[in-house]
């Protein structure tokens, strides 16, 4: 059985069907056919979409904490006044300025000396963090099914 596909067997039929009469007489020929019938389990079924959604919501919350540390520490960084001709410096904030651009000019960020409060990547941090939160429930909507019932 492949790919998740969970079969149970169901029943099992035999059909003996007689032929014609062959040499010797009175000798039959026995042909035996075997009919099984398999149906899906609805709760392997069940099993199987929570998997598939539990996989996708812990990437989904992988990408989330990334970006999240990502900014956090880039917010660190800005307050504890960093160098930013350092190459590590420079490598975050780059790379988080592309999470961050989109929230740049929200607010004002107050500043003394070389320390800033970034409060536009708070914002973006909080942003993100309600994406992730929304990307989860709308595939907890798609797969996520209540548990099967008897008929």
């Amino acid at each position: 059985m492949a790919d998740y596909e969970h079969e149970r067997r169901v029943r099992e039929e035999r059909r003996v069907e007689e032929t014609r009469p062959v040499d010797p007489p009175g000798e039959y020929r026995r042909r035996v056919e075997h009919e099984v019938v398999h149906e899906r389990d609805p709760a392997q079924d069940v099993i199987r979409r929570r998997a598939i959604y539990q996989r996708i919501a812990t990437v989904v919350w992988t990408l989330i904490g990334f970006i999240e540390a990502l900014i956090g520490l880039r917010v660190l960084l800005k307050l504890i006044g960093a160098n930013p001709g350092n190459a590590f410096v420079n490598g975050v904030y780059d790379f988080s300025g592309v999470f961050v651009n989109p929230f740049l000019g929200i607010v004002n960020d107050p500043q003394s000396g070389n320390a800033v409060l970034e409060i536009n990547s708070l914002i973006a941090m909080v942003v993100y963090l309600l994406i992730g939160w929304g990307l989860v429930r709308l595939i907890w909507l798609i797969f996520y099914t209540t548990e099967p019932t008897e008929a």
